[in-house]
């Protein structure tokens, strides 16, 4: 397995360059990275390496939102933590079959989480 360093490089020097022998992608050489190698062992004669560089003009600022998705579903149940009324729940089975399941809730507003069995 190659190292860090190796594929490192390769965000700077690229040639997209294929081995005669094995028809594999080459790749910068870890002790000499203008020369290309090949996993085979084939090694390129040649020195130059290509540098890809890419300039982008309309710069786009992204603003990251923290929202919580909503996908349980709501119920009327207050808090006790902060007394507002809807809250989030779902239903497991926490013990034997033979016994009620154990309601989870998350409170919409302060997002605080209680269990009731039943």
């Amino acid at each position: 397995m190659k190292d860090s360093n190796y594929y490192k490089q390769l965000s700077y020097a690229e040639t997209m360059e294929f081995c005669p022998r094995c028809n594999a992608l080459m790749f910068p050489n870890p002790k000499n990275p203008k020369v290309l190698a090949c996993n085979c062992g084939y090694k390129s004669r040649k020195t130059s390496v290509l540098k890809i560089k890419e300039k982008s003009e309309n710069l786009i600022n992204i603003e990251l939102i923290n929202k919580k998705i909503e996908t349980m579903p709501k119920t009327e149940k207050e808090c006790p933590q902060c007394g507002h009324e809807k809250a989030f729940y779902y239903l497991a089975q926490t013990r034997g079959a033979d016994e009620a399941e154990t309601q989870f809730f998350e409170c919409v507003k302060c997002s605080y989480k209680w269990r009731e069995s039943r």
